[in-house]
């Protein structure tokens, strides 16, 4: 009898410790410490993310050794300790209310202990905030930091291209070229990292003006081997808009059929879209042909209805569509004899202009008006 319950006794304080151990194990503190991924194939990855890099996701699984997963595969991340307002910000910003997400990425920069992943991505979306609501020297400042603090991180390429689209907008030509020398010295060494320098100097010689200069270094950049079929496909892309600048509408026209035929990519087929919407809406005017100018206006709402970019993205090929759609609405006011009709599309002109100034105030388009 003694025995028997010396046996239940220890049974009970195994059972006691077994259960201990499977609180511990199962308590939210244990079980929140996992971050996951989330990828375009359906399946996930959980462990510890490292870092947020140029050309990937680097992680230590739960199982197994550490290895970086291409930003091209990943869907989204779910950080076990990112702060509320580092989401609520992403939401907002979504939303189309800049300067709210903007309060919300200041408090989370404003906080301590963040991981490195979180602090990268709120100096990120609080310098495009800042971009959208027209605060340049503040959206100068910020990118720049961020640029400085992960010259190899995730942002580098959206960062390096909105940095040099402010400084170009104030007109600062030379800030720009500096902006672009560092962030090439800094960003030296990180895998693939060629062709986006290569598409940046391009970009920044199409806004100074030099357009063939541009258009030699965009057909540069298609035949770089190794280089992503995205970023070929913008090389030509950018070979079409410098023909546009100069007037070479019957040159640019193919190539950028051609683009809407082949590619996937969002941003390269709101450019095209674009450009085939300045080629018949000009030809539409010239010739005084309404239905012509019609053809240009659906192509660029194909961008405004289709492509709006994402929150961070280049915002440039949205901003020429709702410019462009506003300037086909007056080619058809123009060309219009009906009072009532005319007085419509001068409306929908006016909607279009007023959207563009009321999303995007810094607006290089609505300068030229």
């Amino acid at each position: 009898m003694l025995r028997a319950l010396q046996v239940l006794k220890s049974r009970i304080e195994l059972s006691a410790s077994a259960a201990s151990l499977l609180f511990v194990l199962s308590s939210p503190a244990a079980a929140q410490e996992i971050d996951t991924v989330y990828l375009r194939d359906g399946n996930t990855e959980t462990g510890k993310v490292l870092e947020e890099g140029w050309s990937g996701l680097s992680i230590q699984p739960e199982r197994g050794g550490k290895k970086v997963i291409p930003w091209g595969s990943v869907q989204s991340v779910d950080y076990f300790d990112a702060p509320e307002e580092l989401g609520n910000g992403l939401a907002t910003l979504a939303a189309d209310n800049a300067e709210g997400a903007l309060e919300l990425f200041q408090a989370v920069l404003g906080s301590e202990g963040n991981r490195p992943m979180v602090v990268q991505q709120a100096l990120f979306y609080s310098a495009f905030a800042q971009q959208r609501i027209g605060r340049g020297e503040e959206a100068l400042a910020a990118y720049t930091k961020l640029l400085g603090d992960f010259p190899k991180g995730r942002y580098l390429r959206l960062a390096a291209e909105n940095l040099i689209d402010v400084h170009l907008g104030k007109p600062d030509v030379a800030a720009a070229r500096a902006a672009l020398d560092k962030l090439a010295a800094d960003a030296k060494g990180a895998e693939g990292v060629e062709p986006l320098l290569q598409l940046l100097e391009a970009r920044l010689m199409e806004g100074q003006g030099q357009h063939a200069e541009a258009r030699e270094r965009f057909a540069a950049l298609e035949g770089l081997a190794g280089a992503p079929a995205e970023m070929l496909q913008e090389g030509k892309l950018g070979r079409a808009r410098t023909l546009l600048l100069d007037g070479k509408g019957a040159e640019a026209e193919p190539l950028l059929r051609a683009l809407i035929a082949e590619s996937q990519s969002p941003r390269v087929q709101s450019g095209a879209w674009n450009g085939l919407g300045q080629i018949q809406s000009s030809e539409g005017r010239t010739k005084k042909d309404s239905e012509r100018i019609l053809e240009g206006l659906y192509a660029y709402l194909r961008t405004v209805v289709q492509y709006k970019p994402l929150p961070g993205e280049s915002t440039e090929e949205y901003e020429r569509a709702l410019n462009g759609s506003a300037m086909c609405f007056q080619y058809l006011s123009e060309l219009e004899q009906n009072p009532e009709r005319k007085k419509l599309w001068r409306e929908r002109q006016r909607e279009r202009l007023e959207q563009l100034e009321l999303e995007y105030p810094s607006s290089k388009f609505l300068k030229k008006k």
